[in-house]
């Protein structure tokens, strides 16, 4: 009764607003960690359904830097690197912050619907092969047998009843060329215009989640990213990521 207008709020922001809220003062330090994780899931379950985010059917992922690389091995959340702008595969995607690193880590978001008008009106001739999309390599997330590399092209920009989504993951688009894919100059000449067009400092909003934060976004309409970061004895950047399918979301694209 009492946070429910809040809620609602967060998800007419996500939904129609600007893409994306933010949360503050979560006050995990009153509880164990899997308290707050369920408190966490409780308010996620609000603005829809917890899905899976790997194949092996992790419904959390811990955000920390475990000493891995950032390659089509492994996964960004697992490393302390600079995480390119891009989407992630569910409607909405959470993050409870409960640690801050040393130095770094900010979160950047730009909105995909400002990228695509940039897009339209300096170089309308990329949109054709951003339309068109990309396959993607899959890093593992597949089941024995099925192939690495996604069968359908997924197109960065695509209308469905008229509302634009957006889906975009530069390194997957590249890592698919170690299994065979080929990336013609103009196909790489469109992501370069993309992804110079989302570094533009006026394209962007940065913060410094702190601890308590719980950020949501919505990933056909938001590009996410994230400064490398280091951490210290004393600081450790820790986020724990959740993804959730809208309950009613008018981007339902196939």
């Amino acid at each position: 009764p009492t946070f429910g207008p809040a809620l609602a709020g967060a998800l007419e922001d996500l939904e129609t607003g600007a893409g994306f809220a933010l949360f503050t003062g979560f006050p995990f330090a009153r509880y164990s960690y899997d308290e707050a994780l369920l408190c966490y899931a409780i308010v996620s379950a609000h603005l829809g359904v917890i899905v899976e985010q790997t194949h092996k059917g992790d419904r959390k992922i811990d955000v920390t830097d475990k000493g891995l690389p950032y390659d089509h091995k492994t996964r960004g959340y697992s490393s302390n690197k600079l995480l390119p702008f891009h989407t992630d595969g569910a409607d909405i995607v959470g993050l409870l912050s409960l640690g801050k690193a040393a130095e770094g880590g900010l979160s950047i978001l730009v909105s995909a619907a400002s990228v695509y008008n940039a897009i339209l009106a300096e170089r309308p001739d990329l949109l054709a092969v951003l339309q068109r999309g990309f396959h993607h390599h899959r890093r593992g997330e597949h089941e024995a047998g099925e192939a690495a590399v996604s069968a359908e092209r997924i197109p960065v920009f695509a209308f469905h009843v008229g509302i634009l989504h957006c889906c975009y993951n530069r390194n997957p688009v590249e890592w698919a060329v170690k299994d065979g894919v080929v990336l013609t100059d103009l196909e790489h000449e469109a992501l370069d215009y993309f992804d110079a067009v989302a570094a533009r400092p006026e394209m962007q909003i940065r913060m410094e989640l702190e601890p308590g934060d719980i950020q949501y976004v919505n990933n056909y309409a938001v590009l996410h990213s994230r400064t490398e970061y280091r951490d210290d004895g004393a600081h450790k950047r820790h986020l724990v990521r959740m993804w959730v399918n809208a309950h009613d979301t008018r981007r339902a694209g196939p």
